[in-house]
């Protein structure tokens, strides 16, 4: 009896765990992130390149000062690559860059 009551605790063990509800699950997929910025930038193609303007405001508000560079020299390496141009003005009010504006 007691064998068969541990090898019952012990399947229970490797059930699946409960699902996210799908209030999170939306919250996760609206709000950008580092990792899914950069997923978003190796992704491009020349026909979806105009989605990472539509991160510009997430990206001037949370990126700091590396992730911003990197992620602008992989996009304008992108653009090139595909015979495109990144829009002038692109990112350039970041807040990662406002002391560097406010010296010049």
């Amino acid at each position: 009896m007691a064998r068969l009551l541990l090898i019952l605790t012990g399947a229970h063990a490797f059930a699946p765990a409960a699902s996210p509800g799908v209030g999170s699950q939306v919250r996760l997929s609206a709000e950008m992130t580092k990792g899914g910025l950069t997923k978003l930038v190796r992704g491009l193609t020349k026909e979806t390149f105009d989605t990472i303007y539509e991160q510009e405001s997430w990206i001037e508000a949370n990126a700091g000062t590396t992730l911003l560079s990197k992620t602008l020299s992989r996009v304008e390496h992108k653009a090139k690559a595909f015979g495109l141009e990144v829009k002038p003005g692109f990112c350039g009010n970041a807040k990662a860059t406002e002391k560097a504006r406010a010296k010049r």
